[in-house]
């Protein structure tokens, strides 16, 4: 084993070498995906992280925003691996594929994705409006 490897994975609390890595992790900007990507840049993984950074048409709650999904990005870096930031919206898939081409592009591969982002839609599901589930199965569940 790699001792410079094993002691700052030691330093860092993780248990896990992902160094050479590449990770994508969507839904990045905030909560769970943040916490994904700053793990995986933890474990010394390159991380290349997206949101929408924005406004979501029929859901009644703040999203992310840009400064959230660069705050993230500029938290990572500071692990000293490499991070790309991208406000991609997961139900364009044109967009997705651009990302991940520019992904491996700049990285040079893509290992590992952690499809994270997601929404919840605050409506007793007998009453969710359906503009909202549809909205709510596209990011979800499609994106």
């Amino acid at each position: 084993m790699n001792t410079t490897s094993d002691s700052v994975r030691a330093e860092r609390g993780v248990s896990y070498d992902f160094s050479g890595q590449v990770v994508l992790v969507t839904g990045a900007a905030r909560g769970q995906g943040r916490s994904h990507a700053l793990a995986f840049a933890r474990a010394g993984a390159d991380v290349a992280i997206c949101d929408i950074a924005g406004h979501v048409d029929n859901l009644d709650y703040d999203m992310s925003q840009p400064d959230d999904l660069e705050q993230t990005a500029d938290d990572i870096r500071t692990m000293g691996v490499e991070c790309r930031a991208y406000p991609v919206d997961v139900r364009d898939e044109p967009a997705v594929a651009r990302m991940v081409d520019d992904v491996a592009g700049a990285l040079g591969r893509l290992d590992v994705l952690v499809n994270n982002a997601g929404v919840n839609a605050i409506h007793d599901s007998v009453d969710m409006p359906i503009e909202v589930w549809n909205t709510v199965l596209a990011i979800n569940l499609s994106g």
